[in-house]
């Protein structure tokens, strides 16, 4: 027979919570999210509040910011110049945040996107960026000088 202490409910709760805006900008609710499309808790701690994940620093031009261990900082190449263009990663609260050369710092992306990982980037069309949530890839394109409303990947 399993023993559940009250410490682990407090924390079933948080993580309940943590599920609630599992994807992008809101565009669907987590009643719609499958249970193979949420978030793994298993990295989860909680820390004063909602759970969130260790952080781990990544530095990019000589700006140091933190991002979700575990998940991938993707370097994109939006060009066909040496080096990388712009970097992204996922935060510790699943926020997702970019920097570039002049950008004077780390950057939130736009439109209230979650996510769980970076799942890639694409310059077939322009500039394409995609993350993670659960098993379900979400994008958002970069065109008319800003980054669009975050929306499921097509393929």
């Amino acid at each position: 027979m399993r023993t559940v202490h009250k410490s682990g409910l407090a924390a079933a709760a948080a993580l309940a919570g943590l599920t609630a805006a599992v994807l992008p900008g809101g565009s669907a609710s987590a009643a719609s999210v499958s249970a193979a499309e949420r978030p793994s808790a298993k990295t989860a701690v909680k820390a004063g509040g909602p759970a969130v994940a260790a952080a781990c620093s990544v530095k990019r031009w000589n700006h140091t910011g933190k991002y979700k261990c575990g998940t991938r900082v993707m370097d994109a190449h939006w060009d066909s110049s040496a080096g990388y263009d712009e970097t992204f990663v996922i935060a510790p609260d699943r926020t997702i945040w970019h920097i570039w050369a002049r950008s004077g710092g780390w950057k939130q992306m736009p439109n209230g996107g979650r996510a769980d990982n970076m799942a890639g980037y694409d310059t077939s069309n322009g500039r394409t960026v995609a993350v993670w949530v659960g098993s379900v890839k979400w994008c958002t394109n970069y065109k008319n000088n800003k980054w669009n409303a975050w929306h499921k990947c097509r393929g």
